[in-house]
């Protein structure tokens, strides 16, 4: 059986990388012969070019980040398994070319605020072939008006729809009058073990005893808390964005560093989940700065994990004790058979068309 992975591939994003390794692994694992389509790099203005060259510049970036995508395609090139014809969005039209079906997800590929979120992350290219979303995000409070239409016309073309967060589900009911299921980040269907296969130590030495900090937006006024307990419990700080030694790590070193580490601080979705799947203490930080709300996926992951109020969760024992770590076995034992259960139904079975239209 041949799988297309239709996902954002342009980029050096831990979460997108990692999530699309994932998706393949377990495809593979059922004997799937599954590939990703590539996305094409984008053009960027010459003002943008510059822009971030002086950006980079300035934060003493620019020979870090070239380490760091350095290490992003050393990653693709053992890890992942792209398609060697194709690249979206140039992928033929209506022409399926020996695919058995694709799969769109996860990651946030229906996102109506990003450019990347076009036609060929909804499979419009696709044709007589199974269509299957796999824990896709909108990661979107609520789909702009003039976006509704569209949208409604190209999620009723697929034949199985999941997604990742509950609010996804909610606007799906709402603006296509389908029903999607609700599953858990194909990242969380690989254990500890299945991780420890790709880490790599960084380059760097790293202190014997560390908190890991990863902050994607701006800094919450809470950080200050953290930095304090770090002083009193005795870890240093390693900034994964902040310091150009850390920032060059590649998917790889992104694993390690987080499973050797003592405290995990962080606003990113994936960082919160590969802490958890590592057992080790999390700070889990709102998102600032962002345009649009994010929360919900994490709202999602803490309501299928039973991690509480998120929000609240471990912040109380910066000043009277040590943060503890999430035991999250048991309700990850129960999200990963729905998980299981859909891959199963979707792309491993004859049935087609799960979906129904309740308009």
């Amino acid at each position: 059986m041949k799988v297309g992975i239709v996902t954002f591939t342009f980029g050096d994003n831990y979460g997108q990388r990692l999530q699309n390794y994932a998706v393949q692994e377990l495809l593979q694992r059922r004997g799937a012969d599954a590939s990703t389509i590539r996305q094409s790099e984008p053009r960027c203005s010459l003002k943008h070019q510059v822009k971030v060259f002086l950006v980079d510049s300035f934060a003493g970036k620019r020979g870090a980040k070239r380490a760091r995508h350095s290490a992003f395609l050393r990653f693709d090139e053992e890890h992942i398994k792209y398609e060697p014809n194709y690249s979206l969005p140039d992928f033929p039209p209506r022409k399926s070319d020996g695919f058995d079906a694709f799969v769109a997800g996860s990651d946030q590929i229906w996102s109506p605020y990003i450019p990347d979120s076009n036609g060929a992350m909804f499979l419009c290219f696709a044709e007589s072939v199974k269509k299957v979303s796999l824990s896709a995000s909108i990661s979107a409070p609520e789909l702009p008006m003039e976006k509704k239409n569209a949208y409604r016309e190209r999620l009723a073309a697929f034949d199985f729809i999941s997604v990742r967060e509950k609010n996804a589900a909610r606007l799906i009911k709402e603006c296509a009058g389908l029903d999607a299921e609700v599953l858990i980040d194909p990242t969380l269907m690989l254990d500890a073990a299945d991780w420890d296969k790709l880490a790599e130590a960084p380059a760097v030495l790293l202190p014997r005893r560390y908190a890991l900090k990863y902050f994607l937006g701006s800094d919450s006024p809470k950080v200050a808390m953290f930095d304090e307990y770090c002083k009193r419990a005795g870890l240093e700080v390693v900034d994964l964005l902040g310091d150009p030694r850390f920032f060059a790590c590649g998917p790889s070193e992104f694993i390690y560093l987080i499973r050797n580490s003592s405290l995990v601080a962080t606003d990113s979705y994936h960082g919160s989940i590969f802490t958890l799947l590592y057992r080790k203490p999390l700070l889990m930080f709102e998102r600032a700065g962002s345009q649009f709300d994010m929360s919900d996926r994490f709202d999602t992951l803490a309501e299928k994990l039973g991690l509480g109020n998120w929000r609240e969760a471990n912040w109380n024992y910066l000043e009277s004790g040590e943060p503890k770590s999430f035991d999250v076995e048991d309700k990850l034992r129960i999200e990963r058979a729905k998980f299981d259960s859909f891959l199963n139904r979707s792309l491993f079975s004859k049935s087609r068309k799960e979906i129904v239209y309740h308009g």
